[in-house]
């Protein structure tokens, strides 16, 4: 029985994992998730980003080769910064904090949607600008 228990304690940390990694487990909070939700979202737009790469590999990433308005350049330091805060900070516990968080991922949301429209808009335009690129928009 012992065997059975030692053999159980032993696999379960692998499983989790195993869960995690395919989305049923989530160890990230709400900022986390909309930055994720924000790389995929960049991801499907056709932007490369670093396989494996960290927060700020990831926000140079979508920085590089485009030309993003000042507000979704500073919205999206903003966002790695919460993102890296989220992660790496020591957890909060009072009530207050509690509310921080939630106004934290509100805020965090707005940030993403600031850099989406941004992307959205520079990959429009230089779709448009380059002809005969896929896309690309011809007027006579």
């Amino acid at each position: 029985m012992g065997v059975i228990a030692f053999i159980a304690l032993a696999v379960l940390p692998v499983t989790a994992a195993i869960r995690r990694r395919r989305g049923g487990l989530d160890a990230s909070g709400p900022i986390d998730q909309e930055w994720s939700r924000l790389l995929s979202d960049l991801t499907d737009l056709g932007i490369a980003l670093p396989s494996g790469g960290t927060i700020r590999e990831n926000a140079d990433a979508i920085l590089i080769g485009r030309r993003l308005p000042s507000d979704a350049s500073e919205a999206l330091a903003t966002l790695a910064s919460l993102v890296e805060h989220e992660r790496y900070s020591r957890p909060q516990s009072s009530h207050n904090d509690l509310g921080a968080a939630g106004n934290s991922a509100a805020r965090a949301r707005d940030l993403a949607d600031v850099v989406r429209r941004a992307v959205r808009g520079v990959t429009r335009w230089s779709r448009g600008a380059v002809p005969g690129r896929p896309g690309a928009v011809h007027r006579a």
